[in-house]
């Protein structure tokens, strides 16, 4: 996930990390239909080969 930052997760959870450092994080939640133009629509992906580049 993009756009964490280890520090401020680890300010905002101190008691609960308990001297731990937090090295992944996971989002989890419901998707809000309603609201969410992307919702529903066909997943695009790139291919592998433009992705990935063997040098």
């Amino acid at each position: 996930m993009e756009g964490v930052d280890p520090e401020l997760l680890g300010e905002l959870f101190r008691d609960e990390l308990d001297g731990h450092v937090c090295e992944v994080a996971l989002a989890i939640g419901y998707p809000d239909t309603e609201k969410d133009w992307n919702y529903g629509l066909p997943k695009a992906r790139l291919a592998k080969e433009d992705v990935i580049a063997i040098v």
